[in-house]
C-alpha cells in the first residue's frame, strides 16, 4: 500500500517526486490524464477564480498597479473584485471553454490556452506595461498546486489498485 501525506513547504517538490515514482508503475496514465482534465477544470480553476489566486499559490494575486487600468477596466465593464475577468474568456478558457487546449500521451499531458492573446501576460505578467505576474494555470514556478499533484497521486493509485484487482 502507498500512504502519502503532503504537509510541509517541501510539499510540491515531494508531492511531485511520490506522483514520478508511482507513475512509473503504470504504462498508460491516459485515463488519470483525463480525470486530471476534469478536475482542473471543474475544481481546481473555479477555486483559482474564485479565490483571486490563493487556491493556485497560496497568496492573493496582486492588485492594480495603475488608476489609469482601474479606470479603463471600469469603463469597459469590468468589476475590480473580480482579477483576470473582464469579458470572461480567460476564466471559461480554463474552465474547459472556449480556447482550452490539451494533449493526451500515455505518459504526458500537455495543456494550454489558445486564441486568447492576453493570456500569457496575466500568467507571467509584462512589466513594460506595468501588469503583474498573476499565475493562474500553473503555479509561479511553473508547477502544480500540492492539491492537483495530490489528486494525481490518488488517481494513479486508484489506477494500480483498480488494476490489480
Amino acid at each position: 500500500m502507498i500512504d502519502i501525506q503532503i504537509q510541509t513547504d517541501n510539499s510540491l517538490r515531494r508531492a511531485r517526486d511520490a506522483f514520478i515514482t508511482i507513475a512509473k508503475r503504470v504504462k498508460d496514465l491516459t485515463p488519470v490524464w483525463k480525470r486530471y482534465i476534469e478536475y482542473h477544470t471543474t475544481s481546481l480553476m473555479p477555486g483559482v477564480f474564485n479565490s483571486n489566486g490563493v487556491a493556485m499559490n497560496g497568496k492573493r494575486w496582486e492588485g492594480y498597479r495603475s488608476e489609469k487600468y482601474k479606470k479603463w477596466k471600469r469603463a469597459h465593464g469590468g468589476k475590480l473584485s473580480e482579477i483576470l475577468v473582464l469579458d470572461g474568456r480567460l476564466k471559461a478558457a480554463t474552465m474547459g471553454g472556449p480556447g482550452f487546449r490539451s494533449t493526451i500521451c500515455k505518459q504526458e499531458l500537455s495543456m494550454w490556452i489558445e486564441g486568447i492573446p492576453y493570456s500569457r501576460v496575466h500568467q507571467f505578467g509584462y512589466e513594460k506595461q506595468n501588469l503583474a505576474e498573476r499565475p493562474y494555470f500553473f503555479t509561479a514556478k511553473g508547477d502544480l498546486p500540492p492539491r492537483a499533484w495530490a489528486f494525481l497521486i490518488q488517481e494513479t493509485r486508484n489506477m494500480i489498485t483498480d488494476g490489480i484487482k
